[in-house]
């Protein structure tokens, strides 16, 4: 999940800048969607059946949170017509 900041260029430098604009990634923790938030997965094995074993996707928690939590993705522009 992420935010979008757009900041308007109130100095007009360069020419024709109207803003910037910045994604702030953030962490919001969701259920996982591989065990649908149960923690365990149910493991198929070969001969057939199958148990049941600590999620993958969450780590046993059953929730996700974001990889990218904490970055800043900045330098977009938003230029006027031509």
């Amino acid at each position: 999940m992420f935010t979008i900041k757009i900041i308007p260029n109130d100095r007009s430098n360069p020419p024709g800048k109207l803003a910037d604009a910045e994604l702030h990634f953030v962490d919001v923790a969701c259920e996982c969607v591989l065990c649908e938030g149960a923690g365990q997965a149910a493991i198929q094995l070969a001969r057939g059946d199958h148990r049941l074993d600590s999620c993958d996707g969450c780590h046993g928690t059953g929730r996700q949170s974001n990889p990218l939590a904490g970055l800043k993705l900045i330098g977009f522009g938003a230029p006027r017509r031509r």
